[in-house]
């Protein structure tokens, strides 16, 4: 990990980030960037919604891996959401997963979650089953949809989903 003393590079590595014309160069701009922590933070939300960018979705990987965003998960969450609705199928499971990690309000979270259960990836599916499972009763609004899930025709969507619901069940 690079860490904070690596903040110095953020702009650069920003630029490399949304700039490249190279995906590795992009990939690995943005990989850097998410090893820098927490003050890469705005330079990772401007590669999310930069619509030029190559990855955004290891810029949603590598803020989902931040532990300690504290009260700067609000300055987040609204990027991620946009990106549910993304055409990249990446993207959008990049995006589903550090909304079941961050510090972000169920009311809001679930329901755009549980909008994704029925995109065409199987492994889109399974990741929001999975971070359904991780709101714990904040997800009950959400269960109709987890049960229908419960016929996806993919063994590990089901497998996911009888997790989530598991874990719903034990913590409600």
């Amino acid at each position: 990990m690079l860490g904070p003393q690596a903040s110095s590079a953020i702009p650069e590595l920003l630029r490399m980030a949304t700039d490249s014309k190279s995906r590795y160069v992009a990939w690995q701009a943005t990989e850097a960037l998410g090893s820098v922590g927490s003050e890469a933070l705005p330079a990772l939300v401007m590669v999310v919604t930069n619509k030029q960018a190559l990855c955004p979705g290891r810029a949603l990987i590598s803020i989902g891996a931040m532990s300690n965003l504290g009260s700067n998960a609000v300055l987040v969450v609204p990027a991620i959401l946009s990106c549910l609705n993304d055409k990249d199928a990446d993207v959008v499971a990049s995006a589903v997963t550090p909304l079941g990690r961050i510090p972000v309000e169920p009311a809001t979270a679930v329901p755009a979650v549980a909008g994704c259960v029925h995109h065409r990836e199987t492994y889109v599916r399974r990741m929001a089953a999975d971070t359904l499972g991780r709101f714990s009763q904040a997800a009950r609004p959400a269960v109709p949809e987890l049960v229908r899930l419960l016929n996806d025709s993919d063994w590990s969507v089901r497998n996911m989903t009888t997790n989530a619901l598991m874990r719903l069940r034990r913590r409600c």
